[in-house]
């Protein structure tokens, strides 16, 4: 549509670079922000959204719902490093589909 911002080449790369790194086969939810970058979000209550970003960068974002309410971490890291940054909060419950 007239005034759509397009995808940012760069933005689809890291995605699709990130999929096949880490194996992905949970169904991810996409949109794209205002500047192009796709997003990809994983669960409903309980949920992991990412920003892929160009240069093989990613922003994130995990909410966890529990018992004393509503936890959130956020950040920015590179492909290479997500598994490890993401570690304390069990992301492949969302990436793996498990």
């Amino acid at each position: 549509m007239e005034g759509d911002v397009p995808l940012v080449l760069e933005s689809y790369q890291s995605f699709v670079r990130t999929i096949v790194a880490y194996d992905v086969t949970a169904a991810a939810s996409l949109a794209l922000s205002a500047r192009g970058n796709l997003y990809a979000m994983w669960g409903n209550a309980d949920r992991l959204t990412i920003e892929f970003l160009p240069g093989n960068r990613l922003r994130w974002l995990v909410v966890l719902v529990g018992e004393e309410g509503v936890e959130r971490a956020a950040g920015e890291t590179t492909i290479a490093r997500l598994r490890e940054v993401l570690g304390p909060y069990q992301a492949d419950k969302w990436l793996s589909g498990g």
